[in-house]
């Protein structure tokens, strides 16, 4: 039996023309943490193993249009804490004493807890911002991952 950890942070920004001098973006950020026990079978090279995991983390997502002529101005932001928990299936392969190649497919269900607003600026200047805050649950396999390991 192995305990295992993680701890992830992602940023990701995507702005787009969309001809005519109007413009779109999104901003996306967050991360989590992650910890889990695995059980491997065998003691070969090749070694199929079976694990769970418990984690939390924080997200956050930004969308907005603007015009060319600025007359139009929108935004979107979500944002959500989120707690987890996964099982997982893979097989590793043993490059060296200390370090692994592995492949693995995880099933994860999440509990999401947050808001949406949306902003209008310029656009209408009469409608208010309109915020909701949103709960939610998700099922699914969450991720495959081809992964390479240091153990210490």
């Amino acid at each position: 039996m192995a305990l295992f950890g993680s701890i992830n942070f992602y940023y990701f920004n995507d702005e787009k023309d969309s001809g005519g001098g109007d413009k779109t973006g999104s901003d996306r950020y967050g991360g989590g943490l992650y910890l889990g026990l695995e059980r491997h079978f065998g003691t070969s090279r090749l070694t199929p193993y079976a694990g769970g995991a418990i984690g939390a983390g924080y997200s956050n997502q930004i969308n907005n249009t603007e015009s060319a002529d600025n007359e139009i101005s929108n935004e979107t932001e979500k944002a959500s804490t989120y707690a987890s928990v996964q099982g997982k299936l893979g097989v590793e392969f043993w490059l060296t004493k200390r370090f692994s190649l592995a492949g693995e497919y995880r099933l994860t269900a999440t509990y999401d807890d947050g808001w949406s607003e949306s902003r209008y600026n310029n656009y209408e200047p009469h409608r208010p911002s309109t915020r909701y805050d949103t709960t939610s649950w998700r099922v699914g396999v969450s991720s495959s991952a081809l992964l390479l390991s240091i153990y210490f």
